[in-house]
Parts: structure tokens; sequence; C-alpha cells
């Protein structure tokens, strides 16, 4: 787990070219995709050509299911 302070949050990385989980401490309010740096593994950087980004591992998952439509009853 990545050391972080009050102003930042721990995020875990995979790694598309050799699967490697990894932490990374990231800055509150900065948008973690992009910003995982290099695999501690391989050494292919984030966003390498013919590689792509890192995925972004979410601590809870199935809060990002999309969102169903209410349907009310017709009056």
């Amino acid at each position: 787990m990545a050391e972080t302070n009050s102003h930042q949050y721990s995020i875990k990385f995979r790694c598309p070219n050799c699967g490697d989980v990894f932490s990374k401490a990231i800055q509150k309010g900065v948008l973690a995709k992009g910003r995982g740096g290099s695999c501690p593994n391989c050494g292919v950087t984030d966003g390498a050509a013919g590689v792509g980004n890192f995925t972004v591992i979410k601590e809870h998952p199935e809060m990002d299911e999309p969102m169903r439509p209410y349907n009310s009853p017709r009056m």
C-alpha cells in the first residue's frame, strides 16, 4: 500500500502489459486515469503506445453499475 498524507489517497492500478497490480498515492481531487506512472514489475509507462492505459481497480466496483430508469406509475 502506498504511503499517503491527508491530501492524498491510495489507488490500485493494473498494468495492461504484465497484469501486475500496484498501488500509488494520488493527490485528492485529481483524476486517476493516466496517473499510473510506470509499472514496478515490467517498467512500461501508463499510456504507452501499443499497450494503453493502466486499469484503475475500484474499491467498490458494484457502485459503477449503470443507473436504471425509474418507472413511475401512470395515472
